[in-house]
């Protein structure tokens, strides 16, 4: 998501840090905590986390010399990708790359056969073939949409809609759009969202530091919001089933950050003149 909101925004991973996710990051963390603190009071000794005698005691596991090489090589190969990528300001693409080669540093420091390993990778891979096909047949959405004028039109409607409301409208319905109006995986809603909106953000000037926080908004607001897969996976982690107090949380921080959002909106432009 991190290297998709650089590529569209053109931003350097500091700038996109300053200026949206660290701000944006404090804000729903915040008032997640405060939300969280308040439920724990309420539920404290009557919905507890429990642990059975199937789970693994992670004071009790032995690692082998071979696991903790293994895993050393592999922290030091994914910091030494994450330096590399955001000095020399890498794309997207990049995240490819750092994929294969970390899986490259597994295969050599753990010594499993070529065999064994192209197998695995295999395995591995397959379980994304929706994804893979859901961003291709997203691009041919918008390979289309673009050639038949849509994003045009789209973008001269909402010219018309927020004419003289300034930098600071187009922020706030490209988030609520976003984050209230479409469901889809993180990349697909930032790419989706980006052209929608990409016109009427040149239009009106809007710098791109502050585009980024709309961009974000209209992908984590979402999941605040919706009873989302992403939501579903979290509670079985958890292994509670108690979705409405979880939701009630996030609505609480969902609720912080369009308050943000509005007040980023007007804020920020001013900023940076």
């Amino acid at each position: 998501m991190t290297l998709t909101t650089m590529g569209l925004t053109g931003l350097s991973y500091g700038s996109l840090m300053l200026w949206a996710v660290i701000p944006f990051s404090i804000v729903w963390l915040g008032a997640t905590v405060l939300a969280v603190k308040k439920n724990q009071r309420k539920t404290k000794g009557i919905e507890v986390y429990e642990i059975t005698e199937d789970m693994i005691d992670i004071n009790k596991m032995e690692l082998s010399k071979e696991q903790k090489r293994t895993t050393l090589f592999f922290i030091l190969a994914f910091i030494a990708l994450v330096a590399f990528g955001v000095a020399t300001g890498q794309g997207t693409d990049y995240a490819v790359i750092v994929m294969l080669i970390l899986a490259l540093v597994l295969i050599i420091s753990s010594r499993i056969e070529l065999d064994t390993a192209i197998d695995t990778f295999v395995t591995g891979a397959s379980k994304m073939t929706n994804m893979f096909f859901v961003f291709l047949f997203f691009e041919v959405m918008f390979s289309l949409m673009n050639i038949g004028g849509g994003f045009d039109a789209l973008g001269n409607l909402l010219t018309q809609l927020v004419a003289g409301g300034g930098k600071a409208i187009v922020v706030i319905i490209a988030s609520f759009v976003g984050g209230f109006g479409i469901e889809a995986a993180a990349v697909a809603e930032l790419t989706l969202v980006h052209e929608m909106f990409i016109h009427l953000v040149t239009e009106v000037g809007l710098p791109m530091q502050i585009w980024a926080t709309a961009l974000i908004a209209a992908t984590r607001i979402t999941g605040s919001v919706y009873p989302t897969a992403n939501m579903a996976g979290q509670l079985g982690i958890a292994r509670t089933e108690n979705m409405k107090t979880v939701l009630k949380i996030s609505w609480f921080g969902a609720a912080a950050l369009v308050v943000w959002v509005i007040v980023w909106a007007f804020i920020g432009p001013m900023l940076l003149g």
